[in-house]
């Protein structure tokens, strides 16, 4: 069989229209072929390209809408694109960075907590993130931003904008002493617990 009529063929069966396509799928053998010559062309193993087109008709894909086969797409290409910050963060890359001051942090944590909590709480803290890896509490840690994740180096801490319920993009210092207040009492509430 011609290439022109195997292009025939998967045309009439919905396959593909594309000279390309067909072509690429003999390069990489899903089709078999022999080239006879460059002057007459692929001479295309009609049983494998049967084989091809079943194979084409039985997949699961399923016929989707515009919009459900957007927002799929949206999805896996948002998720490629998290794993892509989340490593450019590991890798010290950031777009921005945000200053924690650690007085600024124990009073806005004053709301959260009645005060025998609030005690623990700010130790925990403290041990989780000021004073990670020294003896003394830093007086400001760093956040480093790229895209909806902020890391916290000093603390190994990663927080994800997208678990918290915000209408704002990361866009000021105080949505992200909101996100890491909620994070570190997450956090305390697993590993210390409150009576």
């Amino acid at each position: 069989m011609k290439l022109n009529e195997a292009l025939e063929l998967l045309e009439k069966e919905n396959v593909t229209s594309s000279n390309q396509m067909l072509r690429r799928w003999i390069r990489q053998g899903k089709i078999k072929a022999n080239l006879e010559s460059k002057r007459q062309g692929y001479e295309v193993d009609a049983a494998s390209l049967q084989s091809f087109i079943d194979g084409k008709k039985s997949s699961d894909i399923k016929p989707v809408g515009f919009k459900e086969g957007f927002n799929e797409g949206y999805a896996v290409a948002a998720n490629e694109a998290a794993k892509h910050y989340k490593r450019l963060l590991l890798l010290g890359m950031y777009e921005r960075q945000f200053l924690i001051n650690r007085t600024e942090f124990r009073e806005k944590c004053s709301n959260e907590f009645s005060n025998r909590d609030l005690d623990r709480f700010l130790d925990f803290s403290d041990q989780e993130l000021f004073r990670k890896g020294v003896t003394k509490p830093r007086m400001k840690v760093y956040g480093n931003q790229i895209g909806e994740f902020i890391y916290f180096s000093n603390a190994h801490l990663m927080i994800d904008q997208r678990q918290y319920d915000l209408d704002q993009d990361i866009s000021s210092v105080h949505l992200v002493y909101e996100m890491l207040i909620k994070e570190l009492i997450e956090e305390f509430g697993t590993k210390v617990g409150f009576d």
